[in-house]
């Protein structure tokens, strides 16, 4: 594959540039939150073969009109809106491709499904099997045949385990592509279904608790992408037994329920790019979940949730997120933790309700379908955040480390407005709104939680005009919620209950936190040329309202590998605990470090009152080319607007002749790659200022990057 790139520079007063380029692609992408980036590579690592295969064969893709003489015409009735809204019933005549799709795909490995007049009509699933794709025009509309009552496509070995664990064992089906389409189960009215309620995995049933427009179960290296779901009863896509996955670019359009909903266990995943209106939620990440509408139960780590946007302010839309643990118990008594840990979720405009709260079943019964214990959440965060309408994060689970971070309220809030509520709700649903017996408690209000490592900072208001006021104590917009029984129930509802939030903060917590840290007084920086570069961090009160907080001890631990940072394994530095309060310019003391190296940090400290906090964030920095051997560039430049000196550039004070009459020089550079890197860094020395290019596009946000050093060298 043939890569044109186009490289230019531009610098106010520079003279001569060297650039090297340098192929990378077992670095993760700089970025500040590390977490994520461990989940980009990973993913779009594994994700990027599947893409890059169908690229290199889509030409070679049967297209579903080569197999015409296998499409099957048939007649039925569709329930419509009439003009005055009410259902009416219409005589359809139309075409189902099931076979010639199927026909394409054992021919060539993936089947192309062209814009035509007429929907394609499927009255059963398409099946993909390992290997296989499925690319459909953005305007080609495939719909499910009134009463087929099953999944649209879905993978061929999808299995169920709801009465044990997935066992480690299962071989998934792998390397599957979906893309393009606006796909219908024909819920065309609210209360109407033409007959399409389930998403069943075929007619039979086979495989209880699967429910999806796509339906992926058991399923490994997957694409979802470009997809318009419209008009569905079941979930938008159903994952479980599911890694390294990506859902992307989803819109939903007057969707009855869930847009993406993912049950363990699952790993390694992207959902990103999902808009739209959906009548449940747009994402939910559930790890234990009714029997009803999951085939199996099992831990959820590391998935990237980012670029979810709500349904517009003005339409009915219910707008959440869920997240939820528990306990699965299997018929035989036997039971399995389900946890939620180590997740990003980001970017989320417009979400009215984060949803990480115990529920039990209501459709199959409370005491018939519940988790054993309250979910456990670990390590999850909440990161750039708007609310232009009231919305709130829901906590009852067992929860250590959750961070919410850079929220922006954008609406007139009440002085009781609170953003985290930590503990049980309680609610009533009147399945008789005239018969109190048939009343059910919607949550489990009778049962505790604990919230540690909270953290919540970065929160402002904005007002109509765009001004902005920080909020000065973040903490001021938790509530701990604690649940009493309602003598008046049911004159009044909700029944209440015992349960309590418990939020372990001050006696547990250090005073200060260590937050914000610096390589070279720079944010995650690239290319640092200090063989013992010095680190800095700021401290953070956890408690706004205690005095004399201060750091009298940290420790420092450096590691090239960020897995291992996580598990407190410093393996290039490790400081041990250094009595001392200096949170700036701690100088680096581990194994000498060596061009190109990725080098992940953190920090924690100790309080005047002997408490240790918990480890920082994860922050990195990339050493940069510190021996002259390592450059391999030329300098380049022009005579026009500079004589080259007549001596080597790095000396600091050059003489001879100068001319610099081109005030903003570009200097620009083609050339062809013969693959795809995964990651490309540019190494660049410059005289003065400079801005880089690729393809047009800018390279950081620096305006005029100037060179740090007053003596250029490599």
């Amino acid at each position: 594959m043939n890569n044109l790139t186009r490289l230019t520079f531009t610098s106010a007063i520079a003279l001569l540039t060297t650039i090297v380029l340098a192929a990378e692609p077992n670095s993760p992408p700089r970025t500040g939150d590390l977490l994520a980036a461990q989940i980009l590579q990973r993913v779009e690592t594994a994700t990027g073969g599947v893409l890059q295969r169908v690229a290199d064969s889509r030409d070679k893709a049967a297209k579903a009109q080569d197999f015409k003489d296998l499409v099957k015409e048939g007649q039925w009735t569709e329930m419509w809106p009439g003009k005055d809204g009410k259902p009416e019933t219409r005589q359809v005549t139309g075409e189902v491709w099931n076979a010639a799709i199927q026909a394409a795909l054992d021919k060539s490995g993936g089947v192309i499904l062209p814009k035509q007049d007429n929907p394609y009509y499927l009255d059963g699933p398409i099946i993909l099997k390992s290997g296989q794709f499925l690319i459909a025009d953005p305007d080609a509309e495939i719909r499910l045949k009134p009463g087929a009552d099953t999944c649209m496509v879905r993978n061929e070995h999808v299995v169920g385990f709801q009465d044990r664990p997935v066992p480690a064992e299962l071989q998934p089906d792998t390397d599957i592509l979906i893309q393009g389409g606006s796909w219908t189960t024909l819920a065309t009215m609210p209360g109407q279904t033409n007959g399409n309620t389930r998403g069943r995995v075929d007619v039979t049933d086979s495989v209880p608790g699967c429910h999806g427009v796509v339906l992926l179960q058991n399923v490994q290296r997957v694409v979802v992408r470009h997809l318009i779901i419209r008009q569905g009863i079941p979930f938008g896509v159903h994952l479980g037994t599911a890694q390294e996955f990506l859902m992307e670019n989803l819109t939903f359009d007057d969707h009855r329920r869930d847009g993406v909903h993912c049950d363990g266990p699952a790993s390694f995943g992207i959902i990103r790019g999902i808009r739209g209106k959906t009548g449940d939620d747009p994402v939910s990440l559930l790890s234990w979940d009714w029997r009803q509408y999951s085939a199996s139960f099992g831990p959820i780590h590391h998935l990237l949730v980012e670029d979810v946007s709500g349904a517009p302010l003005a339409v009915q839309s219910t707008d959440a997120i869920r997240l939820l643990p528990g306990v699965k118990r299997f018929a035989g008594g036997a039971t399995l933790d389900c946890p939620i840990r180590d997740c990003v979720l980001r970017n989320l405009a417009d979400i009215r309700e984060f949803k990480l709260y115990d529920q039990p079943n209501l459709e199959l019964g409370r005491d018939n379908d519940f988790s054993a214990n309250v979910g456990e959440l670990r390590n999850i965060r909440f990161e750039h955040l708007t609310f232009s309408r009231p919305g709130s994060i829901q906590v009852h689970a067992e929860t250590d480390g959750l961070t919410v971070n850079d929220v922006e309220l954008a609406f007139p809030a009440a002085a009781d407005y609170r953003l985290v509520l930590i503990g049980p709700p309680s609610a009533t649903y009147k399945h008789d709104p005239n018969d109190p017996a048939k009343w059910t408690e919607i949550f489990s209000p009778d049962r505790d939680c604990t919230v540690r490592n909270l953290s919540i900072r970065n929160v402002r208001y904005r007002d109509a005009g765009g001004k902005e006021t920080p909020v000065e104590n973040p903490e001021s917009l938790v509530r701990v919620v604690e649940q009493t029984i309602n003598l008046n129930y049911p004159k009044t509802t909700p029944r209440g209950g015992t349960g309590k939030g418990i939020w372990l903060r001050s006696a547990n917590t250090a005073s200060v936190a260590p937050v914000d840290l610096c390589c070279e007084y720079l944010v995650d920086p690239a290319g640092i040329d200090e063989k013992q570069p010095r680190l800095s961090w700021r401290l953070l009160p956890t408690d706004a309202d205690a005095c004399d907080q201060r750091q009298t001890a940290y420790q420092v631990g450096v590691s090239g590998d960020l897995e291992a940072l996580g598990e407190d394994q410093g393996d290039l530095w490790d400081s041990g605990q250094v009595a001392s309060d200096q949170n700036t310019q701690v100088v680096y003391g581990g194994k000498p470090l060596t061009s190109r190296l990725a080098c992940f940090w953190k920090v924690r400290v100790k309080d005047e009152r002997g408490v240790w906090s918990g480890g920082s964030e994860p922050a990195r920095w990339t050493m940069g080319l510190l021996e002259p051997s390592d450059w391999t560039g030329q300098w380049i430049g022009s005579d026009q607007f500079a004589e080259r000196y007549p001596h080597q550039i790095w000396e600091s004070k050059p003489t001879g002749p100068t001319k610099n009459s081109i005030v903003d020089p570009w200097l620009r550079r083609s050339f062809v790659l013969d693959e795809q890197p995964q990651r490309a860094v540019i190494y660049v020395a410059s005289v003065g200022y400079h801005e880089l290019y690729v393809n047009g596009q800018r390279i950081g946000d620096d305006v005029l990057k100037r060179a740090r050093k007053e003596s250029i060298r490599p």
